[in-house]
């Protein structure tokens, strides 16, 4: 029980600042599509030169930095949801 008021904390902080599960999910999308796109060009150009690998490796960088918060955010709602029982009902 103390840990679902951890997460009931957590969840009403992450609200008071405007941020909900979509934003987190969107953040979490974006910031994934950016690492593997990056990682993508990285492989697939023959030679990149060292300027190109600078900013590839700063674009995977910023990738991380933006999908895992949007990870630990939609972590967090989805947990105090899921301990609240407030989970929606998929038998249809």
């Amino acid at each position: 029980m103390k840990r679902h008021r951890r997460l009931k904390h957590l969840r009403d902080a992450l609200l008071k600042r405007g941020i909900h599960a979509r934003s987190c999910f969107q953040t979490f999308l974006t910031g994934g599509i950016l690492s593997v796109c990056a990682l993508a060009t990285l492989l697939l150009t023959p030679e990149p030169g060292p300027i190109a690998l600078m900013l590839l490796w700063g674009m995977i960088g910023m990738g991380v930095c933006m999908a895992v918060p949007g990870y630990l955010g939609l972590l967090v709602f989805r947990l105090s949801d899921f301990l609240a029982g407030d989970t929606p009902d998929d038998s249809n």
